[in-house]
């Protein structure tokens, strides 16, 4: 059992895609990880079928001028590849998920790699999904 797991006895972990979008849940919450999806579509729109009310995606990098492109970013020492998504290109593949847009957050001061074409904002967005009885 991980840290988590041992922290939090009642609330359940899933390390494995399969062992966790196999139901549905109230609020699923997506944070600084979406980006480093190589398909962040595929992803998003597995995570929008198990959400049955609210789907949170957060710490998100999203760029306005430029199409998404992807970065090389430092982490830790390791060199990670990076999604910066084009912010009206990813609330349209949500809106096309029947993903309704609620609030948008400002998470973080806007920063620019070298190299990036644009400066990158760090958000927040909840969605809530069309069929939902709220």
């Amino acid at each position: 059992m991980k840290g988590g797991g041992r922290a939090l006895k009642s609330v359940h972990f899933h390390s494995e895609e399969k062992s966790c979008l196999g139901r549905n849940y109230d609020l699923v919450l997506a944070s600084g990880s979406l980006q480093y999806s190589q398909n962040w579509r595929e992803i998003l729109g597995k995570l929008a079928r198990v959400a049955s009310s609210y789907l949170y995606v957060t710490r998100l990098p999203v760029v306005y001028q430029h199409q998404s492109f992807v970065i090389a970013q430092q982490v830790y020492g390791t060199v990670h590849a990076g999604w910066f998504l084009n912010k009206s290109e990813f609330l349209e593949a949500a809106r096309s998920l029947r993903l309704r847009l609620l609030r948008e957050f400002a998470i973080d001061l806007p920063f620019q790699p070298t190299g990036a074409p644009e400066m990158c904002h760090q958000e927040g967005f909840l969605f809530l999904k069309s069929n939902s009885m709220f």
